[in-house]
């Protein structure tokens, strides 16, 4: 016979693994939360999103936008349904003076210190990740189709070319092409001073005349059916169209090219942020924690092609980045302009107007 104490040992035994039982499967059947995203097109392949997903038992609510003036004017209109944003340095930077931004809890990022100093340094306003985590470091540039345009010199300059008019695109993107006419004349990219922007401006009137549009959206697309030959462009977003969503730039290489202008170009730094507002903070912090674990960055490198920024990612690596991080360094990273970005906006006003 079973001694009492035995058997009532053995019922809190069973009964403990009752509840356990019960108590996971309400976590199983429990509904799962949801993580807001805002970012750029073509930027996390979707496995990794789907991993995310998977790992934490959360619903990734995804939105896209094509320039930092969009992502902006949504979150500063009142947007505050968004947890996780990509804003460029720049525009990070007037997020944390407007109060937009969590200060992060760096605890919960430990992934972070895998993130290459010099990257995080190049961040002025915010070197030591305090509001924001880098995420990309790159610079757009100029992709033409060799067989359409077997001549051609590697400059700003393609743009003044009247028999490639409505075959080229210009980014829908102010910082971006005032940017470049400021460097086509000889000028940083973040100039603000009126004369220079005078001849940025002018640059921009004559490359208008030839081009189809400016577009930050379709031009890929339009790139990959031959409907455009030279297409101002992040790199990474066409040889996705060209190649299926498998950027290979070197199975088109006999046909495509991309490069960052002789005369240089501004380079853009894309953060990832948690919004003040945002109402899922700590699946947020898992995110961005998930992002620099260096075998999910490494797959997030391989897809865009661009170089990585964390350094235990890169021996990961397994694909050749459309530029070498060198070529980036060289360009101006877009800073913030304060006051000044009125004069930008009135450029772009003047010059993009309505097509």
């Amino acid at each position: 016979m079973i001694p009492f104490v035995k058997e009532d040992a053995m019922k809190k035994k069973l009964w403990g693994f009752l509840f356990a039982a019960m108590t996971a499967a309400l976590a199983w059947s429990a509904p799962k939360t949801e993580l807001y995203i805002y970012n750029w097109s073509y930027y996390v392949p979707a496995d990794v999103l789907a991993q995310f997903e998977k790992e934490n038992n959360v619903t990734i609510q995804y939105k896209e936008f094509s320039s930092n003036e969009e992502m902006y004017a949504t979150i500063k209109g009142g947007s505050n349904k968004y947890d996780v944003v990509f804003p460029g340095n720049d525009y990070a930077t007037l997020m944390v003076r407007e109060n937009m931004l969590e200060k992060l809890d760096k605890s919960k990022l430990p992934n972070i210190a895998n993130i290459d100093p010099a990257i995080s340094a190049k961040k002025i306003s915010d070197p030591n990740n305090d509001y924001t985590v880098p995420y990309f470091l790159g610079a757009a540039g100029i992709m033409v189709n060799k067989e359409k345009v077997p001549n051609f010199e590697k400059s700003w300059a393609i743009f003044s070319r009247p028999d490639l008019k409505g075959k080229m695109t210009l980014l829908d993107d102010p910082r971006e092409v005032i940017g470049a006419a400021l460097k086509y004349n000889g000028f940083s990219a973040n100039s603000t001073n009126p004369a220079e922007l005078a001849k940025a401006k002018a640059s921009i009137v004559d490359w208008k005349k030839n081009i189809l549009n400016f577009d930050s959206d379709t031009f890929g697309r339009g790139f990959a059916t031959g409907d455009l030959w030279v297409v101002h462009c992040f790199a990474e977003n066409v040889w996705l169209e060209v190649s299926e969503g498998q950027a290979d730039n070197e199975k088109y290489a006999d046909k495509y090219v991309f490069f960052i202008p002789k005369e240089g170009n501004a380079s853009y730094m894309d953060t990832m942020a948690i919004l003040k507002t945002a109402p899922h903070k700590e699946m947020a912090y898992k995110f961005i924690n998930f992002i620099h674990d260096p075998k999910i960055n490494a797959k997030i490198a391989d897809f865009t092609r661009v170089p990585c920024v964390n350094l235990k990612a890169r021996p990961l690596v397994t694909r050749k980045p459309n530029y070498a991080l060198a070529d980036v360094l060289a360009c101006d990273l877009k800073v913030d302009l304060g006051d000044k970005r009125d004069l930008y906006s009135q450029i772009w006003k003047d010059t993009r107007g309505g097509e």
